[in-house]
């Protein structure tokens, strides 16, 4: 199950893979700092894996049309440590793919994605004028009414 909240500014909790009954956490859960950021943006993740003796590695990689980054950690099992966090400083405006696996014996991998933007700092306002641009209703979908908002 992945869900998302959408917020500009503000942390952001991405869950995959069923809890059991022994234990209420996910087995991996995606933190972001924001959703987005301004050129040049640092993205930062917190990435909380529950300790499992099938786990083996995990890996984070966020993409965009012309950009790919990835880091890959060991995990020894249930003696891995839970947090493990990722910076990358100097992403230049565009829509960026993010996604963390974890790696595992069983064959099962667990898998968590998330979107995050990057806007250009470029002095125009971050809702561009134009109605139809992609980027201004992508934002504005994500955005409560103010009728949501006065409830």
């Amino acid at each position: 199950m992945v869900f998302c909240a959408c917020l500009l500014i503000g942390p952001a909790v991405f869950a995959a893979g069923p809890a059991d009954a022994s234990s209420p956490q996910k087995p991996l859960t995606l933190s972001l700092r924001s959703l987005a950021g301004i050129e040049p943006a640092t993205f930062a993740a917190t990435i909380h894996v529950q300790p499992d003796a099938a786990n083996r590695f995990l890996r984070v990689a966020i993409d965009s049309d012309d950009w790919y980054r990835s880091s890959d950690m060991q995990l020894d099992g249930v003696s891995a440590p839970k947090r493990h966090t990722v910076m990358w400083p100097g992403l230049r405006a565009g829509r960026y793919c993010v996604t963390v696996v974890v790696f595992r014996g069983n064959g099962e991998p667990l898998v968590v994605t998330s979107r995050y933007t990057v806007l250009s700092d470029a002095g125009e306002s971050m809702f561009p004028p134009y109605a139809d641009d992609p980027m201004r209703l992508e934002i504005m979908a994500c955005l409560p009414s103010p009728d949501a908002l006065s409830k």
